[in-house]
C-alpha cells in the first residue's frame, strides 16, 4: 500500500494478497494498474498549506481559472495578522513578471485576528503609496482616495473573514469581503498594481513574506 508520504510500504490487503489459478500474467496485468490508481488517490488535488491553513490552488476571476502563485503570513512580532495569497494567469516569481503578467489577477487575505477595517485602510495606503512614483501616485490619487472611504465604510473585520482584491481587465480593481462586493471598481490598472507591490516590491520591508508570495 502507499503510506501519507506516497512510499510503498508492505501490506497485507487483499490487493497485494492474490492468488491465482489460473493464468499468472493476469495478476501482472491488474497490479500496476491498481498501483496507477493508489498513486492517483494518493496525490489527487489539495489544497496548499500556510503554517497548516489550507490555501486553494487556483482561483476563478471573470470567468478565467488563475493558479496559485505563492502564499505567506503576515506577521507582527509572534501576532499572526493575516494569509496573503496571490493568483495569477501564470506563475511568476519576481516583481516585473507579476506586474506585466496579462490578464486577471487576485489578492486574497484571509484575517487570523480581528482589525478595524478604517485602520488596515490606511496602512494599505501608505503602503501602496511608499512602493509608487510620483507619477504613479497622482495618476491613481482618486482612486486611492475611494479606497479610503471603501475601508472606512466596512464592517470591522473578524477572525476567518476574507478579503479578496481582484483584477478585471476593462473594470478595473473589484474589492470584496467573504464575497460581497465593497464599493465600485477602480479603473486604472496602476491602482491595483500599487497594491500589489505591497507584497511583491523589492527591496521588501519583510522580504520573507515577499518570497512566499512570489513562490520562491
Amino acid at each position: 500500500m502507499l503510506d501519507p508520504g506516497g512510499q510503498l510500504v508492505e501490506s497485507n490487503s487483499s490487493m497485494f494478497n492474490l492468488t491465482f489459478k489460473g493464468d499468472k500474467m493476469k495478476f501482472f496485468k491488474i497490479l500496476p494498474i491498481a498501483l496507477l490508481s493508489a498513486v492517483a488517490c494518493s496525490f489527487s488535488v489539495h489544497a496548499a498549506e500556510v503554517s497548516g491553513q489550507k490555501v486553494e490552488d487556483t482561483a476563478v476571476v471573470a470567468g478565467k481559472t488563475l493558479k496559485l502563485n505563492g502564499a505567506g503570513i503576515r506577521s507582527i512580532g509572534e501576532a499572526h495578522i493575516y494569509l496573503v495569497a496571490m493568483y495569477l494567469t501564470e506563475k511568476k516569481n519576481t516583481e516585473a513578471g507579476v506586474l506585466s503578467v496579462a490578464g486577471p489577477k487576485r489578492l486574497s487575505l484571509t484575517f487570523q485576528r480581528d482589525l478595524k477595517a478604517e485602520a488596515l485602510g490606511q496602512l494599505f495606503i501608505t503602503a501602496s503609496t511608499k512602493n509608487s512614483t510620483k507619477a504613479e501616485q497622482a495618476k491613481v490619487v482618486n482612486q486611492i482616495v475611494q479606497l479610503g472611504d471603501i475601508f472606512a465604510a466596512m464592517a470591522d473585520l473578524k477572525k476567518g473573514d476574507i478579503l479578496t482584491l481582484d483584477w478585471t481587465p476593462g473594470k478595473g480593481s473589484i474589492m470584496a469581503l467573504n464575497g460581497k462586493a465593497q464599493g465600485d471598481p477602480l479603473p486604472e490598472v496602476e491602482f491595483f498594481n500599487s497594491l500589489l507591490r505591497i507584497w511583491v516590491h523589492e527591496p521588501s520591508t519583510y522580504p520573507e513574506l515577499t518570497a512566499q508570495v512570489l513562490g520562491r
